[in-house]
């Protein structure tokens, strides 16, 4: 008990016996001193803590109130236990017990925002957030005309699986290429096999490694440098540049990659 005595008179706000008892003689006498407390200390607030919100509430376990009172004043919205500012007692006999609480504001109100340092910093923000937004824009419209320049114009997605190369169909699922004077020639496995695949790479390119992969030959074989040169070339011939215009040319990517290029003749 003597403990607990200890702690209530640490939270007392009133130290003078005589004080808090007219304190509680008041509260016995009229409420509305509890709501006149509450707007002096909003009129404090309010001329040394600008935009911060009180609100207080009275708790009253008199002698022979068995139910006790409560009274509230000030914003009803602060009180909860984030708002929660102390628990104090008004009369020596800890029968008056007062909680408040108390809302402050965010740091953009209380900034005092005429001071040169928060204009300055201010400014500074703004103008690197500006950069940035240039900065973004710019590399944004300098990759829209990397695409503009190199058009993939030659290979056209005709329908699923039909491709118009230069001069020539190339039907896919078919596996036949159909040019311009309607003949039709289908083709064998291993050039069909290069074609598709040089469709769908990226700038119609393989290197010679993916050749390999491609038709799926070992890459132990001793004869796979031939077997690739033979392959392109039966390529080349079903192709037909005179009449289709595309052509196989040998090449370097820009990971420095032999290989080959399909490309539109010129």
């Amino acid at each position: 008990m003597v403990a607990v005595d200890s702690i209530k008179e640490g939270k007392r706000l009133i130290a003078s016996h005589s004080l808090s008892a007219k304190i509680r003689f008041l509260f016995l006498v009229d409420k509305a001193v509890f709501s006149v407390l509450n707007e002096l200390w909003q009129e404090d607030l309010d001329d040394s803590h600008t935009y911060c919100s009180s609100a207080l509430m009275l708790q009253s376990e008199l002698p022979g109130d068995r139910k006790g009172k409560k009274f509230m004043a000030g914003d009803s919205t602060l009180m909860a236990d984030k708002f929660k500012l102390g628990t104090y007692y008004l009369d020596d006999m800890y029968f008056l017990e007062l909680t408040a609480y108390l809302s402050l504001p965010s740091p953009w109100l209380c900034a005092d925002w005429g001071k040169t340092g928060i204009v300055s910093c201010s400014i500074v923000v703004v103008f690197c957030l500006c950069i940035f937004v240039l900065l973004f824009w710019n590399n944004r419209k300098k990759n829209n005309d990397d695409e503009a320049a190199d058009p993939d114009d030659f290979v056209i997605r005709i329908s699923e699986n039909k491709y118009q190369i230069g001069g020539v169909l190339f039907d896919e699922e078919a596996c036949t290429l159909t040019f311009g004077d309607q003949s039709v020639v289908r083709c064998s496995m291993q050039p069909y096999k290069l074609l598709s695949a040089f469709v769908h790479a990226k700038s119609h390119f393989l290197s010679n490694n993916r050749i390999v992969e491609v038709c799926g030959w070992s890459l132990e074989n001793i004869n796979i440098n031939q077997n690739r040169r033979v392959t392109v070339s039966l390529l080349r011939k079903l192709l037909d540049t005179e009449k289709s215009h595309v052509i196989i040319e040998s090449g370097q990517n820009e990971q420095k990659e032999q290989g080959f290029y399909m490309l539109i003749e010129k």
